[in-house]
């Protein structure tokens, strides 16, 4: 999973454990967002740590929406039950939708 700072340029790639920690930490800081989009890498990745995920609880405890986007042609992946459970916790909202497909436009 690419992490891209303000500048729209990749600043690195998540690629172990550690790293997926420092990814639900860093979740666990947007606690009270309400609308989140996520690439749909991010699913990827928390599908690597099942056990890691079931241990924690959902970091968007106020969430509304949740779009995953993918790249131009690519299609998400199936997302599993642990990883759904983690983003959306007990959210029981009447505007919640999620987004499974979006193609992201690149504006030249």
């Amino acid at each position: 999973m690419c992490v891209f700072g303000p500048s729209g340029q990749p600043l690195r790639i998540v690629q172990n454990v550690n790293d997926n920690m420092n990814l639900i930490n860093m979740f666990q800081g947007f606690q009270n967002v309400q609308f989140v989009k996520l690439h749909s890498d991010t699913i990827k990745v928390l599908t690597l740590v099942p056990g890691l995920l079931e241990k924690q609880p959902s970091p968007f405890t106020n969430l509304k929406s949740l779009k995953l986007y993918s790249g131009y042609n690519s299609k998400l992946p199936r997302i599993p039950f642990h990883v759904m459970h983690y983003l959306l916790g007990d959210s029981a909202s009447d505007d919640f939708e999620i987004v499974k497909l979006e193609d992201v436009q690149v504006i030249l």
